[in-house]
C-alpha cells in the first residue's frame, strides 16, 4: 500500500502539510505546477522508454511522453528535435529509440497514480506543499519546504543509482598482476 492512493489523499496531506486547506481551489494547479519542476530534475529509471519511431524523409513525430533522447539505433548519428519531431538527415524507415517519458500527471483524474505518487510519495507531497507555500506567500514556509522537498528529491536519485548500477561489475583500470 502506497501513502497516497491519489490526487485527492495527496490534497489532504499538503493542506495539513501547509497548515491551510484554502488551497483545494488552486490545488490542481500547483500539482501541475510540481510536476512541471519534476520533468524537469528527474531522469529515472522508471521514466525510460524504448519505441520504435518510424522515419520519412529524415523525419519522424516524436512520442507524446517524450523529455530527452538516450539513444537512436544507428551511428554515426547527427539529430535534432523540435519538440514534435525529431529530424536526422537522409534517415528513412523504421529506428529503435530510447528516451526518457514525461510524468504521467495526477490531475487527468481523482483516481490516477503515478509511479511517483506510488514510490516515492514525499517527493510529491514535499514538491507540491512548496508550490503552495509560494501561493500563499509564505516565506518560512518556502524554505521549510524547499529543504524537504531538495532532500527528498536527493533521496530518490540515491535509490535510483543503487538500483541502476549496484549489480554491475566493477572494473579496475590500467595493468593487474
Amino acid at each position: 500500500m502506497t501513502a497516497f492512493q491519489n490526487i485527492i489523499d495527496l490534497r489532504l496531506a499538503v493542506s495539513d502539510q501547509v497548515g491551510n486547506r484554502a488551497i483545494s481551489d488552486v490545488f490542481p494547479r500547483l500539482v501541475e505546477m510540481a510536476e512541471v519542476d519534476f520533468n524537469s530534475r528527474l531522469r529515472t529509471r522508471h521514466q525510460m522508454r524504448d519505441e520504435t519511431l518510424f522515419f520519412e524523409g529524415g523525419v519522424s513525430p516524436l512520442p507524446p511522453d517524450f523529455l530527452e533522447l538516450i539513444s537512436l539505433g544507428i551511428r554515426p548519428i547527427k539529430y535534432r528535435t523540435d519538440g514534435f519531431n525529431i529530424t536526422v538527415p537522409g534517415l528513412q524507415g523504421e529506428v529503435p529509440v530510447s528516451y526518457y517519458a514525461r510524468l504521467s500527471s495526477l490531475t487527468s483524474s481523482p483516481t490516477v497514480c503515478n509511479w511517483l505518487l506510488r514510490q516515492y510519495p514525499n517527493v510529491y507531497l514535499y514538491g507540491v506543499a512548496l508550490q503552495a507555500a509560494k501561493h500563499l506567500k509564505d516565506v518560512e514556509l518556502a524554505v521549510q519546504m524547499s529543504s524537504l522537498y531538495a532532500e527528498a528529491l536527493q533521496l530518490l536519485k540515491i535509490d535510483d543509482e543503487r538500483a541502476r548500477y549496484a549489480s554491475q561489475p566493477i572494473r579496475v583500470k590500467g595493468p593487474t598482476p
